[in-house]
């Protein structure tokens, strides 16, 4: 029963009894793990609390080739779809991501990435998305929509304006061959944004105004940041009448919205259009 447990869970970066008891479908992990640390057998704790644990790197890949050899890529397969689903539903989104991968169940690793894109690139981990987007074969990440967005936003804000340009023109595509306003107008923000950082008003303005004219009531979140765009392109061109105006736009709909953040930052560039009115 030990070996196993051991090669079944040899496909979990750490290990925590609740994991593996759902992994297995048994109730005895957290002695089993408790026993292995405590004979030394290769297996350490990660935690004062005791609740994490982790194989040394070499036993676990012999553990891996025993499971290879003893139960075949098809069984392997199905666990690593179970921990998927056992992983996200926890909250562990980055191993659940690594294990959807790793099971080719792509549709949804494309689904569970551009969910959590955003926030690793709110929290200023690129490096992370860098390589969970390696995870996926280039032709998933070609034909997703929201892949596309997240690698788009992730070149803007490493100053790589073609290629970010590249990929907010390929998400805009995919989004419109599905009719999906939302994102068209989300990849269209993108591709104003990096005419912006290059100093390329004009351009910025008329994409902003092909946005706004597919903008819904429902789009409210977008047509602000999009008008927020637009109000920085006039200001930047000293039309401080019409950057005032969108500006104040841009500041309703957040408050609509309820979000403050966005509000302290239109807020922040309709102080400095009054100073200079």
């Amino acid at each position: 029963l030990v070996q196993s447990f051991l090669r079944a869970t040899s496909i979990l970066p750490r290990l925590h009894p609740d994991l593996c008891n759902d992994l297995l479908e048994i109730t005895t992990a957290g002695e089993t793990l408790r026993y292995l640390e405590r004979n030394n057998l290769f297996t350490h704790c990660l935690d004062e609390a005791r609740a994490w644990y982790r194989y040394h790197p070499l036993f676990q890949e012999f553990l891996q080739a025993r499971l290879q050899v003893d139960e075949g890529a098809s069984h392997i397969l199905g666990l690593r779809r179970r921990a998927s689903a056992i992983l996200e539903s926890r909250g562990f989104f980055e191993e659940a991501f690594e294990q959807y991968s790793r099971a080719q169940e792509w549709e949804d690793a494309d689904r569970l990435l551009a969910e959590l894109g955003g926030r690793l690139l709110e929290m200023g981990r690129l490096q992370m998305l860098s390589h969970l987007l390696e995870e996926l074969p280039p032709s998933i990440v070609e034909h997703s929509a929201g892949l596309l967005l997240l690698q788009g936003r992730q070149r803007e804000i490493q100053g790589r304006w073609g290629e970010a340009r590249a990929r907010f023109a390929g998400a805009r595509e995919l989004f419109a061959a599905r009719e999906d306003t939302g994102g068209m107008l989300q990849a269209l923000a993108g591709l104003a944004l990096t005419h912006v950082r290059q100093g390329q008003y004009s351009r910025a303005m008329e994409i902003c105004a092909e946005a706004l004219a597919l903008a819904s009531p429902d789009d409210l979140r977008w047509r602000a940041e999009v008008l927020r765009l637009l109000a920085g392109c006039f200001l930047e061109t000293d039309d401080l009448d019409r950057g005032a105006q969108h500006m104040e736009e841009a500041l309703e709909a957040f408050r609509i919205l309820g979000d403050r953040r966005a509000e302290a930052r239109v807020l922040h560039n309709l102080g400095y259009s009054v100073r200079f009115v």
